[in-house]
């Protein structure tokens, strides 16, 4: 809710203070920070991700597509394929 309204801030302090992140929430906020254009903070993030999934992939890899960085994209969907996640048709759209 916080990140469609705009408040980034207060999206980044409710998600710190869950106590048990899954995928779902994990996601939300990098796909959060890739949309405020803070690539680096949401791939700090999804690195430290503990499970990771297509949709936390291609959030990341859109991100990087969306903000003129298709070396980093490229990279990251090379160790996706590496790590044996397949991607689907929004990966590669």
């Amino acid at each position: 809710m916080y990140l469609k309204c705009g408040s980034l801030e207060c999206a980044r302090k409710v998600f710190d203070e869950i106590p048990v992140k899954n995928v779902v929430s994990w996601t939300t906020m990098v796909s959060g920070l890739v949309g405020f254009a803070e690539l680096d903070c949401a791939r700090k993030l999804f690195d430290q991700m503990p499970v990771r999934n297509v949709v936390s992939w291609t959030a990341m890899i859109n991100g990087y597509v969306s903000n003129g960085r298709p070396q980093e994209a490229f990279e990251l969907f090379s160790q996706m394929q590496v790590e044996g996640v397949k991607p689907n048709e929004f990966t590669l759209d």
